[in-house]
């Protein structure tokens, strides 16, 4: 999938991948952190920030920082 124009992660290597998808399938975390798990995952996989927003039933700003918190955490790993 191209991605000019739109907000993306930057690619996520695999074991960052499995960590988040060990936390979208917790029974321990809460149901905030598998959204914002899930939609790492789906900004990874390509999706815009618009369609994240309809699958996770949150807004676009949301999204938004979610994506903004995930690379700033990778900044500093």
């Amino acid at each position: 999938m191209r991605r000019t124009g739109k907000k993306f992660i930057s690619p996520i290597e695999p074991l960052a991948l499995k960590w988040l998808s060990l936390i979208e399938f917790s029974d321990e975390e809460s149901n905030r952190t598998k959204l914002r798990a899930q939609a790492i995952r789906l900004s990874n996989s390509g999706y815009s920030i618009s369609q994240i927003s309809q699958i996770c039933l949150t807004t676009q700003e949301t999204v938004s920082k979610w994506i903004d918190g995930w690379e700033n955490i990778n900044l500093t790993l």
